[in-house]
């Protein structure tokens, strides 16, 4: 049996197991979607790029190239219930793909961690009664 067939066969019910409800799938897909880029950096960048002028390119590439590719990134997820470096097995040219996600999600983790550990760092400094 080849690779393709095995990846796509079977219950993951007993490995990852699924949602329990479309609200549960709604509600991670906006902690996905949502960050701190969202509420942190672009308030600034709209400001620094010229107000609302920034945001007519903004929503052209948000239409054109970014939902798209969120979409396509969930339903390729949905579909193959594997993760970044097992579902490109389908297509051994696109390998690099899954590297470039897993090193991507690494870097912005860590970016965030710092920023999230700032935070925390300074809400405490400033609580404190010395």
């Amino acid at each position: 049996m080849s690779d393709k067939k095995k990846m796509f066969e079977g219950d993951e019910n007993e490995q990852r197991g699924n949602w329990s409800n479309h609200i549960e799938y709604i509600l991670a897909l906006l902690g996905y979607a949502v960050g701190l880029g969202n509420v942190w950096r672009f308030p600034y960048l709209t400001f620094d790029h010229g107000g609302a002028a920034f945001l007519i390119p903004y929503v052209i590439m948000l239409v054109f190239a970014g939902l798209p590719l969120f979409y396509m990134e969930v339903c390729i997820g949905q579909y193959s219930s594997c993760g970044p470096t097992q579902v490109w097995r389908c297509a051994p040219a696109c390998k690099g793909i899954a590297l470039a996600q897993v090193m991507a999600s690494s870097c912005v983790g860590i970016y965030y961690n710092t920023i999230i550990s700032y935070t925390v760092y300074y809400f405490i400094s400033s609580i404190s009664w010395e």
